[in-house]
């Protein structure tokens, strides 16, 4: 017999103060998720948890990994399109909001959920209390909100080319949007939260959970309809709907001007990776999260034991699921984009190279002997990343070339370094680089 159905036997037994119905609506509530759809559950009673030690170290491992591996993830994804001027698209401040909503969640909900499972109950008080209920739930809003923008962005891009596209300040406004239509979608968590005593029969302890008027429970399957249809069906039914249209559209085009196998080759392996990214991007959300949804839904709709058997532990499951979302992103990133791939492996290389102190990777070697190739370098050095220009010093200095000359510190370092050179490969000397000339006394132009 389950632990509810012995309270309502003791209770029926008994005739406590309180009704059956009362007293299993409200210790369900209390041991599975506290009254609120979006807080972790406390499995406690006075004389400590009900877990063992065991089960509470595998769940903060969990949890701990998905804090750790979403920090590191999301914040590469942040730094990447930050750092690399090029990559500043619509789509992708769109990703950089997607990630920084990913970085909010684990940031906030990921340690209170620790705190939770290690805490006998709520001692920060009624106004903390408010603030987490809100700043747990706005993040997820702003995640389904984006993921439903950036499969709008993608399907007027591709299906409609000639429509005038997103402009970068109009992104920005988007991502401003998200954000307010999140908060505004959130403040009800906040606004019928609160710190109260919650009667557990053997005692009296302080809960962070919900306070709904009365009819409670019919305010509790309201909120837990909203929730779900505007974090969850809404925004997968916009994204499959356009991705779908996308991957059709995609599947069925021609390329104008196919000439040769290599040319049909590169265009399928590129058609195939933009139609599984696509496709990965709304599975994997969908996935994660439907089981915490339908596990709000039943846990609201059915409250009778005899039909659905509650279990703190598939909701830690199924809450860990959807926690552990937040690091796929970044997975299928660097999987199947190559541009944010290469900028991973510039970024990684580049870090090795500052340890290792006199090593350069070979990356931030091309990237310099581009920057010392190109003679109008001077005028779009924001195009040469930070390594490349370095390496390029490092070049000019190992060919014995004036980093200081009177054109300036790399200013001019495309035309220092394309001076005609003899047949044995000498570059001009440093006078004749100071009058403008080459090694036989060509000029540089």
């Amino acid at each position: 017999m389950s632990i509810m159905q012995e309270l309502r036997r003791h209770l029926a037994d008994n005739k406590g103060n309180k009704t059956v119905d009362e007293a299993t609506q409200m210790l369900r509530a209390i041991l599975e998720h506290g009254g609120n759809n979006v807080s972790m559950p406390t499995d406690y009673i006075i004389n400590g948890p009900l877990r063992p030690v065991t089960e509470l170290v595998v769940l903060v491992i969990a949890y701990s990994l998905v804090f750790i591996f979403s920090l590191i993830g999301n914040g590469m994804v942040c730094h990447v399109i930050y750092k690399n001027r090029r990559l500043w698209t619509v789509s992708n401040i769109f990703i950089v909001n997607l990630a920084a909503s990913d970085i909010v969640i684990t940031i906030i909900d990921v340690p209170f959920t620790i705190v939770r499972l290690l805490a006998a109950e709520w001692r920060l008080g009624h106004v903390p209390c408010q603030l987490i209920n809100l700043f747990v739930v706005v993040p997820v809003y702003v995640s389904t909100f984006t993921m439903s923008a950036i499969a709008l962005d993608r399907y007027m891009v591709i299906l409609h080319p000639l429509r005038p596209r997103i402009t970068r300040p109009a992104g920005v406004v988007v991502v401003a949007m998200t954000w307010l239509a999140a908060v505004m979608m959130s403040l009800p968590f906040a606004v019928f939260s609160c710190a109260r005593p919650v009667d557990m029969f053997w005692a009296t302890v302080v809960r962070c959970c919900t306070c709904y008027p009365e009819p409670a429970a019919t305010y509790e399957r309201v909120a837990t309809l909203m929730t779900f249809a505007t974090q969850y069906v809404i925004p997968i039914s916009v994204a499959a709907f356009a991705y779908i249209r996308i991957i059709t559209t995609v599947w069925s085009r021609e390329v104008i001007g196919q000439a040769t196998r290599r040319q049909q080759r590169s265009h399928e392996k590129t058609r195939r990776k933009t139609i599984m990214m696509l496709m990965l991007v709304v599975a994997v959300f969908s996935v994660s999260w439907l089981p915490l949804n339908l596990y709000h839904v039943l846990t609201d709709f059915f409250p009778d034991p005899d039909v659905i058997t509650y279990s703190s532990r598939a909701f830690l499951s199924c809450h860990w699921v959807a926690m552990s979302s937040v690091c796929f992103n970044p997975v299928i990133y660097f999987w199947l984009n190559e541009s944010f791939r290469k900028e991973v492996v510039r970024r990684l290389a580049w870090l090795r190279g500052e340890r290792a102190g006199s090593r350069t990777s070979p990356v931030a070697e091309a990237d310099g002997e581009r920057a010392a190739l190109d003679p109008d370098c001077c005028q779009r050095r924001k195009e040469v990343t930070l390594d490349g220009r370095r390496w390029c010093k490092r070049l000019m200095q190992q060919r014995s070339v004036s980093v200081q000359s009177t054109f300036g510190s790399l200013r001019l370092c495309g035309a220092c370094i394309k001076a005609p050179t003899s047949s044995t490969g000498d570059l001009p000397s440093t006078v004749e680089m100071a009058a403008g000339k080459g090694k036989h006394g060509e000029r540089l132009t």
